[in-house]
């Protein structure tokens, strides 16, 4: 899939295998952030890090949240 999520052509393997390695490297620096968000202490970062992990597709959370500025969800 492209970014806009517009699915490849058939036949397209390269841009396919870039594509799927460009995720994976997203998730490994994701999963370096929280890493490091875990070394210093900072637990909700490392929280709201690890959970767009667990959805593909999800975008890392914003400055806001790493630094504790996190608002409560409207219920």
């Amino acid at each position: 899939m492209t970014d806009a999520g517009e699915p490849l052509p058939p036949g397209d393997t390269a841009s396919q295998d870039e594509a799927s390695l460009h995720g994976i490297e997203q998730d490994l620096d994701h999963v370096d952030e929280a890493l490091a968000a875990l070394d210093s202490g900072d637990l909700d970062a490392a929280e709201a890090l690890a959970a767009g992990l667990d959805s593909p597709g999800a975008p890392a959370p914003d400055d806001e949240r790493r630094n504790g500025d996190e608002q409560e969800p409207a219920c």
